[in-house]
């Protein structure tokens, strides 16, 4: 499990759940104005309300459970390549780290097929018990003539605030952001298909960005994810720089 810092609007990271440990212990009163995320959790959560069990628990709410045992708590970097994927089995997928439903191999290329972002896409490798992006899986990438991402997702803390189409308003903070959209977390009143348009606020960005969005994603924990429409020359610019800046380290 990697882990991400955020001190004085500034990222670091990533960090096991070791090197946070030890991090927190030279904090002092600083733990309540740092913020750690990883992946798995909704938002950034300050850092002296990190414990091992938290830890713990967001990893094994991660874990797949076959159908005949459930697998120990391991590390789940999106690394190695897994294992062809048996035709008989069902895997654990997750979209924008959000757990569906156990898919068989045909029930996945199906799913993966309709997604408009196949980069949100990661499947349990039970052989090595880590989540594996599904460029990984060389039966599915190939087969369907996908390659790695183009628009790697980072964490950032940031504000978003504007309103829907249906003027429903929206402020929500911003947990993740990407080239080609972002994570909203405590939002509960959009739709898949809605569009939104307001502005992001970051300590990370030097000035407001004006974005407009839709939805692609509605969770029942309040977390929702977009993918941005055309973005104007100065928001890209600030995005990409910030995306770049952070993606290699994950």
């Amino acid at each position: 499990m990697k882990w991400f810092v955020n001190h004085n609007s500034r990222v670091h990271g990533p960090y096991d759940s070791t090197e946070i440990q030890g991090l927190i212990q030279t904090m002092g009163s600083n733990s309540r104005s740092t913020y750690l995320w990883t992946r798995g959790i909704g938002e950034w959560i300050t850092a002296d309300k990190w414990t091992p069990s938290i830890a713990q628990s967001t990893q094994s709410e991660r874990l797949f459970n076959t159908t005949t045992k459930q697998q120990p708590v391991v590390n789940q970097t999106r690394q190695a390549v897994p294992q062809v994927l048996a035709d008989d089995r069902r895997y654990k997928v997750q979209y924008n780290f959000v757990d569906q439903a156990p898919m068989t191999k045909d029930e996945l290329l199906s799913y993966t097929l309709k997604q408009d972002d196949v980069s949100k896409i990661a499947v349990f490798d039970s052989a090595s018990q880590e989540w594996k992006e599904i460029y990984a899986i060389p039966e599915i990438s190939q087969k369907l003539g996908i390659s790695r991402r183009k628009n790697a997702r980072v964490p950032i803390l940031a504000q978003f605030i504007g309103a829907s189409t249906k003027d429903v308003k929206v402020s929500s903070r911003v947990v993740t952001i990407s080239i080609g959209g972002m994570g909203l977390t405590d939002t509960f009143d959009l739709s898949i298909g809605d569009t939104i348009r307001g502005q992001i606020t970051s300590p990370q960005f030097f000035m407001p960005l004006n974005i407009e969005a839709e939805v692609t994603y509605t969770g029942s924990d309040g977390y929702v994810g977009s993918k941005f429409f055309q973005l104007n020359d100065d928001t890209l610019a600030l995005i990409t720089e910030y995306v770049n800046k952070y993606s290699d380290k994950d």
